[in-house]
């Protein structure tokens, strides 16, 4: 019995260890699939599963034509990690493997990448305790921006000699294949990290619209990092490419356009500070062109020396000089404060009006509007702005958007300095009519002249033409021209254009931007720089803007240089040249058919040169009788 019982005791001692053992199992299970079911699952889940994010392409820059002007390039950095190989012959060996592969420079040299490989454990002096700190890095970049088929062939390389440690990153950069042109419009971006950070210009104007979205993928994979292609697979975001950008620009034009202004900034007779050429629509206020000088190349930083970047078209202001002169002309023509048979007496000599005196470049006599234009006559503008008044002159600025922006997508963008008329001293309505005591920008010039050669018609000026992306495809970016014109007279415009005409031919002051086969209207425009509130004596802004052919113009162009330090410091002898041969290269492009053959164009120009030699002669008797007159008074 006893023996019966103490069995008992031991298989009942056994059953409570069994249920002891199934409680606890079952209590543990219950922690497992229950308590802590989310937790040990997102474990598991790390170990069998993958995040991949998708990297989507940043929206592209073209031009009119669909011609790319900023594009994205895959190129892949090299990174090594320090944890995978510590023996120093193993890195040895990758040094000696990547310096024969990766592209010679100094940084792809062998003990350069070999001091790199062991730079993980870095000591660096703390600013803060003057105390130097030792800090453990794992992951060392090698190369960047390798071109991603030579960084495949190096990585297929580097794994048939089992080189292990090398991680091969692709990356997307940006890439400006037209190097220098356009490159102040377009802009630049750096790099922050794996990311495009656009810094200037359109790159970063239309960052918003043309920043692509990523999604990433998460897979079940196996132990080697292969997709399980029956696991399960999830995607976070839809993902989406950047919008595309589609300018107004002409990359022809544009190539015209620079290749002469390089000229003229390189010239050993001008040596400029600076220049600016911008062609227009004047229908459209399409930017068929654009440029200036100095500028630089976006995908060669050491070029960005100075301010080479800055956009100056639209941040440079100046007082344009006698390009004032057709705008005030012809709204007092207009207006009817004068007529084209008025007569304007200049003198001997310089004028007087205020206190101060104004003066002409030469005697130029009794003359009319036209012979004002012709001549550039300071004197003779002025007076007809004092009949004007300040009132009439000041609506004649702000009819043609003087001292408004233009609303371009370049930043900053400045609107120019015109005061209102109980700011101006008394003199001001005799010298702002020529171009002095207002400032203007390069792009606020051309918005003006295309008014002018478009009858008139307020424009805005345009620089984006369309917008593209995946869903809804291209969409173009509407045009807005005024539907009433600043003229009240629809003959205005043409008997300016009729004056402006004369500026290009035999006796007006910009023969050399004439284009044979073509009449052409402009004017020239000689400033000089205001330095420490007082004008200087020997720096200029000197322009031509214009329109060509005159009376269907195809195109506004300005030419403007900046301080040339030639002996030639005149708009007609230095801007006047580069707007000739650059209209006529774009002439010519367009297909534009002259308006006159060239033995015509020549008689006419002849006709025109004897008729001023005459003029001139007359005009050099009246001075002299007029000062003997003086004398004898």
């Amino acid at each position: 019995m006893t023996r019966f019982r103490s069995m008992s005791v031991r298989v009942f001692i056994v059953f409570l260890l069994l249920i002891g053992c199934f409680v606890f199992a079952g209590m543990k299970m219950y922690e497992i699939q229950i308590t802590r079911h989310d937790e040990l699952f997102r474990k598991a889940k790390e170990k069998y599963t993958a995040r991949k994010t998708e990297k989507m392409l940043r929206g592209v820059i073209r031009d009119y034509n669909g011609h790319l002007l900023v594009g994205n390039r895959f190129v892949t950095n090299i990174a090594f990690d320090a944890e995978t190989v510590t023996d120093q012959e193993k890195r040895k060996e990758i040094a000696h493997f990547l310096s024969a592969h990766l592209p010679p420079s100094p940084s792809h040299a062998y003990l350069e990448l070999f001091k790199r490989l062991n730079s993980g454990d870095l000591v660096e002096l703390d600013r803060e305790t003057g105390e130097y700190k030792r800090k453990y890095r794992r992951y060392i970049v090698l190369a960047r921006d390798i071109d991603y088929e030579l960084s495949e062939k190096i990585r297929q390389d580097a794994q048939g000699l089992r080189l292990k440690g090398l991680i091969f990153h692709r990356v997307n950069r940006r890439t400006y294949p037209k190097n220098e042109m356009l490159a102040n419009i377009l802009g630049y971006s750096n790099i922050n990290g794996d990311e495009t950070e656009p810094v200037t210009g359109l790159e970063k104007a239309y960052k918003g619209k043309m920043e692509a979205e990523d999604f990433t993928v998460t897979f079940e994979r196996t132990r080697d990092g292969r997709p399980i292609g029956y696991g399960n697979k999830e995607q976070s975001g839809d993902g989406r490419n950047g919008y595309d950008i589609y300018l107004t620009i002409r990359e022809p034009l544009q190539g015209i356009l620079e290749e002469e202004l390089d000229k003229l900034y390189r010239d050993p007779e001008v040596k400029p500070n600076a220049a600016y050429a911008v062609m227009a629509d004047p229908y459209t206020g399409d930017i068929l062109a654009i440029a200036q000088r100095p500028t630089f190349n976006p995908n060669d930083r050491s070029t960005m020396r100075g301010e080479a970047y800055r956009i100056r078209v639209a941040s440079d202001m100046f007082e344009p000089g006698s390009v004032m002169k057709p705008f005030v002309i012809s709204m007092a023509l207009d207006r009817k404060v004068i007529s084209t048979t008025s007569r304007f007496s200049t003198g001997f000599r310089p004028w007087k009006y205020a206190g101060r005196l104004l003066g002409d470049t030469h005697y130029i006599g009794t003359v009319t509007p036209r012979q004002i234009i012709q001549n550039s006559s300071n004197i003779g503008t002025a007076m007809i702005a004092v009949e004007m008044g300040p009132q009439k002159l000041y609506e004649t600025l702000k009819a043609f958007h003087f001292g408004d922006k233009t609303g371009l997508p370049l930043k900053p963008e400045y609107g120019g300095i015109v005061k209102p008329p109980e700011k101006w001293s008394k003199l001001s309505v005799s010298r702002i009519c020529i171009g002095h005591e207002v400032m203007v920008t390069p792009l606020q010039l051309v918005r003006a002249y295309c008014i002018l050669a478009n009858g008139g018609y307020p424009v805005n000026l345009r620089l984006v033409d369309a917008i593209e992306d995946d869903e809804n495809g291209k969409r173009k970016e509407p045009y807005q021209i005024g539907t009433t014109s600043v003229f009240r007279n629809p003959k205005t415009r043409d008997i300016l254009v009729d004056m402006l005409k004369t500026v290009t031919k035999p006796g007006g002051t910009a023969t050399p931007a004439a284009v044979p086969g073509f009449s052409t209207a402009g004017k020239t425009g000689t400033a000089n720089k205001v330095e420490n509130g007082h004008y200087s004596k020997e720096k200029y802004f000197v322009s031509f803007c214009g329109f060509i052919p005159a009376d269907n113009p195809r195109f506004v162009l300005l030419v403007t240089t900046d301080e040339p330090h030639g002996k030639q410091k005149y708009g007609g002898s230095v801007s006047g040249p580069v707007f000739s041969k650059i209209a006529e290269r774009t002439l010519q492009y367009l297909g534009v058919k002259p308006e006159m053959s060239l033995e015509d164009w020549k008689a006419d120009w002849k006709a025109c040169e004897k008729a001023h030699w005459a003029d001139v002669q007359r005009r050099e008797k009246e001075r002299l009788s007029g000062l003997k007159k003086t004398q004898s008074q």
